[in-house]
């Protein structure tokens, strides 16, 4: 995701995150070609150590069903936008195929995204099925 919005957007700057130090390795690598428009770190996505208002986005990538608190995630997420920020992203729901509810015992079920938005400072909130019913996009825009 992170190589093809830095090869189709010649003006952006990323900072691309996981919490795995081998992830963040391979991403340095993939990624190295771009520069100084792609900084790889590892972060944990439950206690983020950036700035409050720091990114004009966040995009989250099949990552919420790994961090053991996705709500705790979100807010996060949430507090280093910038106001009118958007945040970005897809996730897995309960019941999905892959899902393993031992593994991914607090992946959200259908609706409880859409619950949870409601109590959290953004507006322009969208939530939608993906395109196979185990996925759910999102998008919503920190309010001012």
């Amino acid at each position: 995701m992170a190589h093809h919005l830095l090869r189709t957007t010649p003006d952006l700057h990323m900072v691309v995150t996981d919490f795995d130090p081998d992830m963040v390795s391979t991403a340095s690598e993939n990624l190295r070609k771009f520069g100084s428009r792609a900084m790889v770190q590892q972060a944990d996505a439950n206690d983020l150590s950036f700035a409050d208002d720091r990114f004009d986005f966040v995009i989250s990538c099949l990552m919420l069903h790994h961090t053991g608190d996705w709500q705790r995630s979100l807010r996060e997420a949430i507090r280093v936008l910038r106001p009118g920020g958007r945040l970005v992203g897809f996730d897995i729901v309960a019941g999905a195929p892959l899902h393993h509810s031992r593994r991914f015992a607090t992946l959200m079920r259908q609706g409880q995204l859409s619950e949870f938005l409601t109590t959290v400072p953004v507006t322009q909130v969208l939530v939608r099925p993906g395109l196979v019913k185990s996925l759910v996009r999102f998008v919503a825009t920190k309010a001012a």
